[in-house]
């Protein structure tokens, strides 16, 4: 997996940051976008937790990202919304966002797997590859004995 080298806490931390820039990017997209895209710009925050910084990360920058957009950005702001519009526009990034997070943690954890292996592989190959040369000088070696051994006995001296 590409997952930061990061211990736990900054792993969180660091899902915390990327919504916190979320937040700010959407401020700051606010005039253009108005009452529309609330979510938008969570989806980046969210892949990017997943692929960086693991599932359990992720998770919490959905929850994080979906609780700013529906209280922020969803209007009327600041004020819990029941309609149909507001609910189904948070399940539906709360959704997306969750199944972004499986197939993206799943992939990356494949491609670590995977590359665990090759390199097995590899390490394999090599160890075969000096074990079959070690095994090509001695039979070489072996034979040049035998094949001394075989001239008749005028031969092998110098003339």
């Amino acid at each position: 997996m590409r997952q930061l080298r990061l211990g736990l806490a900054e792993r969180y931390a660091g899902a915390g940051a990327l919504v916190l820039a979320g937040l700010a990017i959407r401020w700051g997209l606010d005039p253009i976008f108005a009452s529309n895209h609330a979510y938008t710009v969570f989806y980046p925050v969210v892949i990017l937790s997943a692929y960086f910084l693991g599932a359990r990360p992720a998770v919490v920058a959905t929850a994080l990202s979906a609780a700013i957009a529906y209280g922020r950005f969803a209007r009327p702001a600041f004020q819990i919304k029941a309609d149909l519009d507001s609910l189904t526009s948070l399940l539906f990034f709360v959704m997306t966002a969750s199944v972004a997070i499986y197939f993206i943690t799943g992939m990356a954890k494949a491609v670590a797997e995977k590359t665990l292996a090759q390199a097995k592989a590899e390490r394999l190959a090599q160890s075969h590859a000096t074990l079959f040369g070690e095994l090509n000088e001695r039979v070489t070696n072996h034979l040049q004995l035998v094949a001394a051994l075989l001239q008749p006995a005028g031969q092998g001296r110098a003339r």
